[in-house]
């Protein structure tokens, strides 16, 4: 069995001993097995540590290898080809998180981090101080370390080929202990005499990534170093036995290959030193930035759609949306970051760094976050988060101009005129060019635009009504149960804010039928896109219309090689509304919860809401047309316009409407069913809890969630500091759905809303349910795990099985 070095022990200390078999480390002696014994037996963290461990072990999904055609990646340190044998064969314990400042949004980039306790960042010094340790705790939680420069590197020109217009020299580098370590090198020159700006990559000749800057007057050094069953070959997998002191996991080898990559590039006489680029598509745009982070030799960084473990923070990559996840990345590439990142799965808001403090240590060089805000792991929102928190370190150093933002509708690959557009980017920032640095919101939100738009009102905000805050009270000292309900229902509607009218759609009285029709979509976005319709052997769809000219989809169930639905009358009608999904909308996960409800004689209905999927682009002008309305708000009123389209349907029995929601689903689905009485029932997954229990000491997002960070509620803003102020929480919701059937879902381990706060809710609410005569209509589920539905197929059936109990199907 490998067991941990001497150097991981120094690093680490007896912390990263607990569990392991200390007798297969012989490098500890008597006294040191004895000093480690004391300390376990005297540390009142380590239970909890363990318990920790042994709550991920549960709940967690066995780590897989990316095994194609028999290649594979290689964790580090080397102990077992998965995350469980790294734990078993390490010993290593999770961090003491009970111990560790909570942070639930991504940390300020110039708030000290370092414990210094000077506060705000305010001279360079401090800066630097700050960045080395941003630096370390990289090191140590997400990438692990690697060697220093190696000062025996020796590089030899193996081949020299004419390529178009271009030189191809093929170069291998040697390195390390006994020069033993490789690494190969394309290195194409463009015609002329130089000197050359570098461009450095790992995609292969062939691919726009060679030709357009080299077409555009680059010298492009591509790095043998990619995935193998993407790439070929990984000349860094051999690094880890070679570099046995160092743990860095695949993203920091590659890091790594690409600053010796570059230290070749530096001795070349045609290669200007100041004009050095690194960049990068999907895995490779991780590895980019980090060489750019960490080598300020790199001039510009080009991070293209790098998404989750890029340009989107951890702390944005969990189960509340539908991009990919922190838990995802490395259960199926559990070999691109250390191990130990795994440990933060569903305590995100633990981590002590995040990807937008890696973006900031790029500042002042040049940067461009590049995204395509409708593929299928993409998160306008989240990018726009890390840009803006950047930009407040760049605008410190006086470089503003130096970061960009380019956002482009499409899918994960990156098409030539990106490119171009990506090079111009170089171009301007290194003097090459007249370009200017792109800067495109699609999202857009601020709470500080939100104020400017309130600024223009006749008058301010009308104050919120505080009459019946205490429903229960009221009703108790004798007032109508009607009276009450109004009195609740302004304060919601106060909260809402004041949605325009509109025109009643005419009721449509028949539905057609298709196992492969395409919705109308706008024409920037190609067929491909959403994933739409799902599609499965047994799985039909239709559109129906609604509200301000929106389309939803329906899914019924067909017979094989049949689309023909087989309607019965009084079908039940599920509306299914989507977590945060500013890219893809309902479409990511939910199909195979739609083959089990239309199995069932449900229909399942499909729809985007505002700012999401089809209709990502509608946020970011929302509040300058509706300064008086919410998002929340609009989502309500367009929940309600498709309850009566969808009751105009035949097939469909309008006594048997029911919405199912997760996380900002979940709160459209309770809001509107409060609103709405022809809901025969809701549930909502990973949803909410007590607007006035704040961010519960710190460690949620509290009403800063919903006026701050996503803007669908923005009026609480005014109350995120005196949460306990504010006119409306989910009792109130609750109160107005009462007798209706009503499922909760809340994970005990769910760190946006704490499972305490929400059966205080529900508790709170369940008198509502008394007075209406069903105490037993609201129920509350509260499975171990973390927040997220769609990815948790056990959860979907637990919703499925109360829709058919309700409904008798």
């Amino acid at each position: 069995m490998m067991a941990l070095n001497r150097r991981q022990f120094l690093d680490n200390g007896f912390k990263a001993l607990v569990g392991a078999e200390l007798a297969q480390l012989p490098w500890l002696d008597d006294s040191a097995l004895q000093a480690v014994s004391s300390w376990v037996q005297s540390d009142p963290s380590l239970e909890r540590r363990k318990e920790y461990l042994a709550l991920l072990q549960r709940v967690l999904r066995e780590t897989v290898p990316e095994v194609i055609m028999d290649r594979r990646g290689r964790i580090n340190p080397p102990l077992g080809e998965s995350w469980e044998d790294w734990v078993r064969l390490s010993g290593e314990l999770p961090p003491d998180f009970q111990e560790m400042p909570s942070c639930p949004i991504p940390p300020d980039p110039l708030q000290d981090l370092t414990g210094s306790r000077i506060g705000r960042i305010r001279t360079r010094e401090q800066w630097d101080c700050q960045r080395e340790w941003i630096k370390s705790q990289f090191h140590h939680w997400i990438i692990g370390t690697f060697p220093p420069p190696p000062e025996n590197l020796t590089a030899k020109v193996t081949e020299v080929l004419s390529h178009g217009d271009a030189t191809l020299h093929r170069v291998m580098l040697n390195f390390g202990p006994n020069r033993e370590a490789s690494l190969r090198l394309d290195i194409f020159v463009p015609q002329g005499k130089g000197p050359f700006p570098g461009f450095v990559t790992v995609h292969p000749v062939g691919e726009t990534w060679v030709r357009v800057p080299l077409r555009r007057g680059y010298v492009v050094c591509v790095v043998k170093t990619a995935d193998p069953w993407a790439h070929g070959a990984d000349d860094s997998d051999p690094w880890i036995e070679l570099f046995p002191d160092y743990d860095f996991s695949c993203m920091g080898r590659w890091a790594w290959a690409k600053m010796r990559g570059l230290d070749y590039l530096l001795t070349l006489p045609f290669i200007d030193p100041e004009q050095i680029v690194v960049g990068g598509n999907s895995r490779y745009a991780k590895a980019a930035l980090i060489a750019a982070a960490f080598d300020e030799r790199f001039k510009v960084c080009l991070p293209s759609r790098g998404n989750c473990g890029c340009g989107i923070s951890w702390r944005n990559a969990t189960g509340m949306f539908t991009n990919e996840t922190l838990e995802e990345i490395t259960r199926t590439l559990r070999h691109w970051f250390h191990p130990r990142l795994r440990y933060f799965t569903g305590r995100e808001d633990k981590l002590p760094v995040d990807q937008n403090l890696l973006v900031s240590l790029v500042a002042p060089r040049g940067l461009l976050l590049s995204h395509a805000y409708t593929e299928h792991q993409g998160n306008p929102w989240a990018i726009e988060q890390t840009y803006r928190s950047a930009r407040m370190v760049y605008e410190f150093l006086g470089a503003e101009e130096n970061l960009g933002l380019l956002q482009r509708p499409g899918e994960h690959t990156v098409v030539v005129d990106v490119l171009e557009q990506y090079v111009d980017f170089c171009d301007g920032v290194l003097g090459r060019g007249p370009f200017e640095t792109p800067v495109n919101f699609v999202n857009g939100y601020t709470f500080d635009m939100w104020e400017a738009t309130q600024g223009d009102l006749p008058g301010s905000i009308p104050e919120p009504p505080v009459q019946g805050k205490d429903w229960r009270s009221d009703f108790e000292r004798g007032m109508p149960w009607a009276t009450v309900r109004a009195r609740t229902r302004r304060r919601i509607q106060w909260v809402l804010g004041e949605g325009p009218s509109f025109l009643q759609r005419p009721e449509r009285r028949s539905m057609g039928y298709s196992a492969s029709v395409e919705r109308e979509r706008p024409l920037i976005y190609p067929s491909t896109l959403f994933n739409r319709p799902l599609r499965s052997e047994d799985l039909g769809v239709s559109t129906i219309g609604y509200g301000d000219n929106l389309q939803a989809d329906i899914y019924y169930a067909t017979r094989k090689n049949d689309p023909e639905p087989r309607w019965e009358e009084n079908l039940a009608a599920v509306i299914w509304l989507h977590p945060y999904a500013y890219a893809n909308g309902y479409s990511r996960y939910p199909w195979r919860a739609f083959r089990t409800l239309t199995r069932y004689g449900f229909l399942a209905i499909g729809v985007d809401l505002l700012g999401c999927g089809l209709r990502v682009e509608e946020m970011k002008e929302f509040y300058h047309r509706y300064p008086t309305h919410s998002v929340l708000g609009r989502m309500v009123l367009d929940t309600e316009a498709l309850v009566t389209a969808i009751r105009g349907l035949p097939q469909v029995n309008s006594d048997h409407i029911y919405t199912v929601g997760s996380g900002l689903g979940a709160k459209v689905a309770l809001f509107h069913a409060a609103m709405d009485e022809r809901v025969r029932g809701t549930a909502a997954v990973s949803g909410f809890a007590s607007l006035r229990d704040g961010s519960c000491g710190g460690t949620t997002e509290g009403l800063y969630h919903y006026a701050q960070l996503h803007g669908i509620l923005p009026r609480l803003g005014q109350f995120a500091d005196r949460p306990q102020d504010a006119p409306v929480d989910y009792d109130d919701v609750l109160s107005l759905i009462a007798p209706r059937p009503t499922f909760v879902m809340a994970p005990l381990q769910d760190r946006y809303h704490p499972v305490e706060s929400v059966r205080g809710v529900v508790e709170r609410a369940r008198f509502a349910y008394q007075i209406g005569g069903d105490e037993t209509a609201l129920e509350l589920e509260t499975p171990e795990g973390f927040n997220g539905f769609e990815r948790e197929p056990e959860r979907a059936h637990r919703v499925i099985d109360w829709l058919r109990v309700k409904s008798r199907r």
